[in-house]
């Protein structure tokens, strides 16, 4: 969780600030909540190996009034998806066979194992 906080210098009734996100792709909209009053956004679990991109752009508007009538501030956010290492590598095969000649002084194996790892797609 990010806390937003604006500040103005009005009191009393006018002093009320709200929260808002905008600009926000329909499928980030499951990602992405502002609280309306407290200003916290909350960002949902993303699996960053099944993103088409890592990088969420956005805005998050403070503003005044019903729905934003008058005194909207608004800031740009961008939000950037670190990868972590949280899938086990897989070979690609169950069962190799190598044979060698027992006179071979090397062996080139690269093209006979394959291992995936899918954080580093």
């Amino acid at each position: 969780q990010v806390k937003f906080v604006a500040i103005d210098g009005d009191i009393g009734l006018n002093q009320a600030i709200s929260y808002r996100l905008e600009d926000l792709t329909e499928g980030d909209k499951d990602r992405f909540s502002m609280n309306k009053t407290s200003g916290i956004l909350t960002i949902a679990w993303i699996d960053r190996d099944i993103l088409a991109s890592d990088i969420f752009t956005f805005n998050v508007v403070a503003y005044k009034g019903a729905e934003g009538e008058f005194n909207v501030s608004t800031v740009p956010m961008t939000v950037i998806v670190l990868d972590i290492n949280d899938h086990t590598p897989n070979f690609t095969t169950t069962e190799t066979e190598i044979w060698i000649n027992e006179t071979s002084t090397s062996l080139n194996m690269q093209d006979s194992i394959r291992i995936q790892d899918p954080d580093l797609v």
